[in-house]
């Protein structure tokens, strides 16, 4: 399959993702019995990891600021949000 966007998921996401990833593939060679085409290149999970980790979309925190400091407010929670339709 095409590789997915990084951004697709947090880093804490795509560790569970490579896991369940890696079970299926394990899964697979049992079932299909492939082998390693000569001259491919062989990638460590820790190396996949550490790309996706690096690249990964940052979470969202509660503060309304992706790396968790106090500055914006998240949508919907100022003053006047809080109030509108009532």
């Amino acid at each position: 399959h095409a590789l997915p966007d990084p951004k697709r998921h947090t880093a804490a996401e795509w560790r569970r993702v490579v896991a369940r990833m890696q079970t299926n593939m394990e899964w697979m060679n049992r079932v299909v019995g492939t082998r390693p085409t000569p001259g491919e290149p062989l990638l460590r999970i820790e190396d996949i990891e550490a790309f996706l980790a690096k690249y990964a979309r940052k979470p969202y925190m509660r503060t309304g600021e992706p790396d968790g400091s106090p500055g914006a407010k998240a949508p919907g929670n100022s003053p006047q949000n809080r109030n509108r339709g009532t």
